[in-house]
């Protein structure tokens, strides 16, 4: 009789009890990526967009009266930025901007995600109502006799998609020749709102043409040719490691300038602008010579956009060491309105400004730091000071600086309006911040990765 093999018990294995078990953490991720002002559930909303590895949500700033604005100390953060919406994305959310079309009053959300996927979406208000207004005895009557009844439209979450894709799909050279970019993602958004530019692999810029005269509320195919982007192209770039990049404030009349911040192979850091040919679907260097074209249709109205001079374009090279962040400031009021703008780097000893239409370079030391993340001070008037500009800024160790541009203008109006100080200024400490949002009234949401987001009071 052969002997029968009996089952080894866990205590002659103990790996054997872990068998079957089937670990997964039931906290949603916490960590912020990046955060984005705009006006996503109303048109007169304070919204802040917040992009948590797999998640987006939706918060709304309830702004405080004059009689409690100094009361509010004491109050729960959730009270003044409470959540109103949470969106589960099939992807890590990797940049997030806001954009606002023509025929629309809310912004639209466009992010990208690891994989290289990217959408655009907007919050349907006709949904939400419907959600809102859903019982549960109609919807278990409507299962009884339909199961795709729209009785069960709640368990739907209320945003439209416009458009979404890869962008591996606009072209196979990219996957044969590039790589994914070692510092990026990376996005910049035309103030014009007239493209969208990402660097997703290395050599190229993926441009994407912005269809202004789209209608988000009217049911149109989906796709980058007939929705709200035109067709996208990659863009090959000689600088190879870009840090960063930002769009230029500049006129109509102007083709959108791209400035992006590049480390060559010594480690030097320089600055370079080059102009966006969205008809031509290519870019034109700095130092080329566009060529004139006569326009195809001679009805048309809109003159043709064409490059700055040659001697306007910004370009400033071998710039501190450690710089990482660029971010536009628009030209002056007073100035003509064909010129240029400049830009602000961010580095780890030094803060600098710089224009080369203007012909200045103005810089303050600071103590050495890395700075992580900015976002400007406006209030949601509108109202801004025209020789003032400002911004906060943070670094990793959480202390929260305001960096202040000043111009020369006259209470009046006078002066030519180039920028003459640049002051830096330590406020306090909070979190690491990953993401700043003025939400006005000196309330800051501070957006962090290593620890607990916040919502702080800027103290006068």
């Amino acid at each position: 009789m052969a002997p029968t093999a009996t089952a080894p018990s866990s205590q002659e294995d103990p790996n054997l009890s872990e068998v079957g078990h089937y670990v997964v953490t039931a906290h949603p991720s916490g960590a912020v990526m990046t955060a984005v002002k705009c006006s996503f559930l109303s048109p007169d909303s304070v919204d802040v967009a917040i992009a948590k590895s797999t998640r987006l949500e939706i918060r709304q700033f309830i702004q405080p009266t004059a009689d409690n604005d100094d009361d509010d100390d004491d109050n729960d953060s959730t009270e003044q930025l409470p959540l109103l919406l949470t969106l589960p994305i099939n992807g890590r959310i990797t940049t997030l901007t806001s954009i606002k079309f023509k025929h629309s009053k809310k912004d639209c959300l466009f992010f990208t995600t690891e994989r290289g996927d990217y959408a655009l979406i907007s919050y349907d208000e006709t949904l939400a109502r419907m959600n809102m207004t859903g019982t549960a005895g109609t919807k278990a009557n409507a299962a009884s006799t339909n199961p795709r009844s729209s009785a069960f439209i709640g368990e739907h979450y209320p945003v439209k998609t416009h458009a979404s894709g890869a962008f591996t799909s606009y072209s196979t050279s990219v996957m044969a020749g590039g790589r994914q970019a070692e510092c990026g993602p990376l996005m910049a958004v035309d103030p014009l709102q007239r493209c969208v530019a990402l660097h997703v692999y290395d050599g190229y810029v993926t441009i994407i043409p912005i269809n202004k005269d789209y209608d988000i509320n009217t049911n149109v195919t989906k796709g980058l040719t007939t929705g709200p982007f035109k067709d996208a192209y990659h863009a090959r770039i000689e600088e190879r490691t870009l840090l960063s990049m930002a769009f230029l404030e500049t006129s109509i009349d102007y083709l959108p300038q791209l400035s992006l911040m590049h480390q060559d192979a010594r480690g030097f850091q320089h600055v370079i602008t080059h102009g966006v040919d969205v008809k031509a679907k290519g870019l034109v260097f700095l130092g080329s010579i566009q060529k004139e074209k006569e326009p195809s249709d001679s009805s048309s109205k809109m003159p043709a956009m064409k490059m700055p001079p040659k001697h306007d374009r910004l370009k400033i090279s071998r710039i501190d060491g450690g710089s990482a962040t660029l971010i536009p400031i628009p030209p002056p009021p007073s100035r003509n309105s064909s010129k240029l703008g400049g830009v602000v780097i961010l580095g780890q000893r030094q803060v600098t400004y710089h224009s080369t239409a203007e012909g200045i370079t103005r810089v303050v030391p600071i103590a050495p730091s890395i700075l992580l993340s900015y976002c400007p001070v406006m209030e949601n008037d509108g109202n801004a000071t025209p020789n003032v500009l400002r911004f906060l800024v943070g670094d990793e160790k959480g202390k929260i600086h305001l960096l202040t541009v000043l111009r020369n203008i006259t209470p009046e109006g006078n002066g030519d309006g180039r920028v003459t100080t640049l002051h830096f200024d330590t406020l306090g400490s909070a979190s690491a911040s990953s993401a700043l949002v003025y939400l006005g009234r000196g309330r800051v949401f501070v957006g962090s990765q290593f620890g607990d987001s916040q919502l702080v009071k800027i103290l006068e």
